[in-house]
């Protein structure tokens, strides 16, 4: 009986990891590029990125999700990803399913992290203002 149970835990496991990495798969599959735009939350004309920032958020055996995306900024997008990995650090610990969640919450956190490096590195040279005329 205990094997059994072992087996079943083991096979859970496995099932979770394995449908965390196709999300994460899938999210980095598609790459936006970068562009001249306004920010969707400073309104500031810059480089903006596609960024997707979820929060979890665990309810007894509910997991519910919150999800922020747009065109941000470095700073903005920076911002953003540090309150989400907040929020899912600090309320997600209220469900089963944080085994899930968890992990590919840091796995998120750890891709749009490296993206916004690389946004801030780039040179973002002069904007033109024709572009932004509002």
């Amino acid at each position: 009986m205990r094997t059994i149970v072992l087996v079943a835990l083991l096979l859970l496991l496995c099932y979770s990891s394995f449908w965390a990495i196709m999300t994460v798969a899938q999210g980095m599959r598609v790459r936006p590029m970068v562009q001249y735009g306004n920010c969707q939350e400073c309104g500031r004309g810059t480089l903006v990125a596609r960024f997707t920032f979820e929060r979890y958020r665990g309810w007894g055996f509910f997991v519910r999700t919150s999800t922020m995306a747009g065109h941000f900024c470095a700073d903005c997008a920076d911002r953003l990803r540090s309150e989400a990995l907040a929020h899912t650090l600090r309320y997600g610990w209220f469900s089963p399913y944080f085994a899930y969640t968890q992990p590919l919450a840091l796995i998120n956190d750890f891709v749009a992290r490296r993206r916004i490096r690389k946004l801030r590195d780039r040179p973002s040279g002069r904007t033109p203002p024709e572009l932004f005329k509002g």
